[in-house]
């Protein structure tokens, strides 16, 4: 029903902005529900109202959209008094996870989230948080990570969001992710040699390479049916989405204790849509945002240690590398971020600035 609903407004818009293009107003569509009236952004917001319609790739159980979107949307709500209200739509009832950016900004959603790998070729500075080496918690990446993020004068804040026309909204880094297979375990990093890992993109490509093993670029939505079919050989993937996506059924092995790089998932609002809001309910956003952001990643430590329990329980085998394959593995890795930023650079992305302004942001919270 919601895909039919959202089917119908994608075509309204359209056929909105056609007439807005042929008459030449470019004034913006206002987005505020309620009666209608918007209060303007400095202006008395006591009668404004708004449903901001919100796109996740994963179901709203899953402890990424539970601690991220819908604990969000649930403090608002209730923060606002009934004033912000959502549209939710999980597990890629708006559209494919890949086109959610683009959805961002052509305002057929409002809010959407995804990690930063994923939207890698629009935010790509915003990969540097997935580098191996910064020996710090995910707590600490992500307190680091906010604060350039929200910056007006980062890097990262003005190519990877203000050249968007969008705006980070909250966000949080996933546990150190493990390898996943089905016909062998991994004990060492020779038994990557070769072999067909999924990789959700950006830097963690240069990590699993890096490992000898050749990364394949695959959405979540087709992991079962990749893993079922052989078309890979495992993958590089946070435990907490073993089970609620249903990969313990084509899994059988697991690493435990691989500690190369973390993961950051990030939010993002269209600017404009953003700008139409009172100050205050802005400030309340804001607010609401920079405390669930400093909690996801809390949350889910609790999570990656009850996610290894449910996947034991399922007849998962977890191994255990020794600490001289972990020193081997991260020598292997030692190199990736300088090869990130001399791509970066490469690309004409300041990736020398914003490594420096990364570690320095992270020297705070060490």
């Amino acid at each position: 029903m919601k895909k039919n609903i959202l089917l119908l407004y994608v075509i309204l818009v359209t056929a909105v902005c056609l007439l807005v293009a042929c008459s030449g107003d470019t004034s913006l569509t206002s987005t505020q529900g309620g009666n209608g009236s918007a209060a303007s952004p400095a202006g008395d917001s006591s009668d404004f109202s708004i449903t901001l319609r919100v796109a996740d790739h994963l179901p709203p159980e899953h402890p990424y959209m539970f601690n991220g979107s819908v604990t969000f949307m649930n403090l608002i709500e209730e923060r606002t008094g009934g004033r912000v209200t959502f549209e939710h739509f999980p597990a890629e009832q708006a559209g494919a996870m890949r086109d959610q950016m683009n959805m961002v900004q052509t305002k057929i959603v409002d809010i959407a989230g995804s990690p930063a790998s994923i939207f890698a070729d629009q935010v790509p500075l915003s990969n540097v948080v997935n580098l191996p080496g910064w020996q710090a918690d995910t707590i600490q990446l992500t307190k680091a990570y906010y604060d350039l993020a929200t910056d007006p004068d980062s890097a990262i804040y003005k190519n990877d969001f203000a050249k968007n026309k969008v705006r980070m909204l909250y966000c949080g880094c996933f546990p150190l992710y493990q390898i996943q297979t089905s016909k062998f375990s991994v004990k060492s990093m020779g038994d990557l040699a070769g072999k067909r890992i999924r990789s959700s993109g950006g830097s963690m490509e240069l990590v699993l390479k890096a490992l000898g093993a050749v990364p394949i670029s695959i959405p979540p939505t087709e992991l079962y049916e990749s893993m079922q079919r052989s078309t890979i050989d495992g993958m590089y993937s946070p435990q907490e989405s073993i089970v609620p996506q249903k990969l313990h059924e084509v899994t059988k092995y697991s690493t435990a204790n691989m500690d190369l790089n973390a993961f950051i998932m990030l939010w993002v609002i269209n600017e404009e849509v953003w700008q139409s809001l009172p100050s205050d309910i802005q400030q309340i956003l804001s607010d609401t945002a920079k405390e669930v952001s400093y909690a996801f990643p809390e949350k889910l430590l609790t999570e990656f240690d009850k996610a290894r329990m449910q996947m034991e329980e399922y007849g998962i085998e977890f191994t255990e590398l020794s600490q001289a394959e972990l020193d081997r593995m991260n020598m292997a890795v030692e190199n990736v971020a300088s090869d990130w930023v001399k791509q970066m650079d490469g690309q004409g992305f300041d990736g020398s600035g914003t490594f420096e302004a990364y570690a320095k942001a992270l020297d705070k919270y060490k």
